[in-house]
């Protein structure tokens, strides 16, 4: 399970099955107008909406992939990506990245979190868990060669599995 989307549990395995049962649907549908001689733009809106679905399959696995070993911590929890600017609300205490909270500041002037007075200069910079999130990366970027290989055959199979249905 991810915990992702404000904090819904979801579950990467019951999304990729439900788009794939998505895009078996579609596929046939398709083959049914095209068999009764439905107009083609219709067809076509099918398969392309067929295409859609096997494209969101393979960013959430994508996302997955690339969230399961983020540490918790290294995630802004307003928007659960990994922060490149992580600064601490001085009033709740809570670290979240930098852009997200002055994107929130622009329509509204407090902690999302606890509803107190906040603007940009009462940021605190959180340099020790930059530190940390910088290394991370740097760590991942090294092993991200050998992992893109174990991803693409990944990928590939759910592709076979899709064009098997």
């Amino acid at each position: 399970m991810s915990t992702l989307f404000g904090g819904h549990q979801l579950s990467l395995e019951y999304l990729v099955r439900n788009l794939l049962k998505l895009y078996v649907d579609i596929k046939f549908t398709a083959d049914v107008l095209w068999s009764i001689g439905e107009d083609t733009r219709i067809i076509q809106e099918f398969i392309e909406l067929g295409a859609k679905a096997k494209v969101a399959v393979s960013e959430i696995m994508d996302t997955e992939t690339a969230l399961r070993d983020i540490p918790e911590e290294f995630l802004d929890p307003i928007q659960y990506i990994l922060m490149k600017d992580p600064i601490i609300l001085p009033s709740s205490r809570i670290t979240v990245d930098r852009p997200i909270i002055q994107r929130q500041l622009l329509s509204d002037s407090t902690d999302p979190f606890n509803r107190s007075h906040l603007n940009t200069e009462m940021l605190i910079p959180d340099t020790e868990l930059k530190v940390k999130i910088e290394e991370f990366i740097q760590f991942h970027e090294l092993q991200k060669h050998g992992e893109d290989l174990n991803l693409q055959s990944t990928k590939t199979a759910i592709y076979q599995l899709i064009l098997q249905c």
